[in-house]
């Protein structure tokens, strides 16, 4: 008997220890407000408001939602039409109002139990992870690849046309170089520079040819972009640093980061010839005039 009587005091106790420090939302006079479980006790629960550092009291659990799910939130619904997009509306005796507008823009709402929600994903979250899943298994079988890993990268050269490829220039002072260039040609070009003694920044747009597009890629791919090492870089204060990334079609993006000692060192042939290509082009803004100054 004593057993059972510590084996039911300790579940007692690890329960109220498992809850301890629980996030919560709390349904107050007027809004549900962020919370923390301190104790539990009798089916009540003492809370600390976050926010604030002296504000505590005891609630009911029917006053408590997990802040996994909270007011205004967008979640996914199951029902038995189907599965929904809403918004969480209430919560009371252990049930969510959820509310949505249906195909006749008419707003509808329901009770449904916890278990029928399910965390919103929006289109653009689930390209990211599928882009960041793409990215780890292509980094997995880097080393097994065979050939040109940059090629096999950017897929078909019909591909090409939603490639960029992105350079950055860190000087000093705050001046620098930034490129962007679409797999369309087009190409923006920021210039950091001191115009009548403030820094400013000065704005290009260009318009490669596909033919000085293909030209680019051809240098990046010959010069196996993806299989050059990313060396360890020196912190000097003064140092000047220069990086190139590449996105495929997929929005796949890869990139590396140079010294410019080592750049101008030619260090790496590879990255220097990329370089070069790069600094090719931003001298085409010599004879343009800004599309924006921005200070």
């Amino acid at each position: 008997m004593k057993k059972i009587l510590l084996v039911v005091l300790f579940i007692v106790i690890f329960i109220n220890l498992s809850l301890a420090g629980q996030k919560v939302m709390v349904k107050t006079e007027w809004m549900w407000e962020p919370a923390e479980i301190i104790e539990q006790k009798d089916g009540a629960y003492k809370v600390s408001y976050i926010g604030f550092t002296d504000r505590e009291e005891w609630v009911k659990a029917d006053k408590i939602i997990p802040d996994k799910w909270m007011k205004n939130q967008v979640v996914m619904v199951e029902l038995k039409t189907g599965k929904i997009t809403a918004e969480v509306a209430e919560y009371e005796n252990k049930l969510f109002k959820v509310r949505w507008t249906g195909p006749d823009n008419a707003s509808h709402e329901e009770w449904v139990s916890p278990d029928k929600l399910k965390k919103y994903v929006s289109p653009e979250e689930k390209k990211k992870t599928t882009i960041e899943e793409q990215m780890k298994k292509f980094e997995s079988e880097r080393a097994k690849t065979k050939g040109n890993l940059t090629e096999k990268f950017l897929g078909k050269r019909a591909e090409w046309e939603n490639a960029k490829v992105d350079f950055f220039s860190i000087m000093g002072l705050g001046t620098g170089t930034n490129i962007y260039i679409q797999g369309s040609g087009q190409t923006t070009v920021e210039a950091m520079r001191y115009v009548n003694k403030q820094l400013t920044m000065l704005k290009y747009d260009l318009q490669l040819s596909e033919k000085e597009v293909t030209e680019l890629i051809n240098v990046i791919i010959e010069n196996e972009f993806l299989r050059i090492k990313q060396e360890k870089l020196n912190e000097y204060p003064d140092e000047v640093f220069f990086s190139i990334h590449l996105t495929n079609g997929l929005g796949m993006r890869y990139g590396i980061t140079q010294s410019s000692g080592d750049v101008a060192g030619a260090k790496d042939m590879q990255f220097y010839n990329i370089y070069s290509k790069l600094m090719s082009i931003a001298e085409k803004i010599n004879n343009l005039k800004p599309r924006q100054e921005k200070y």
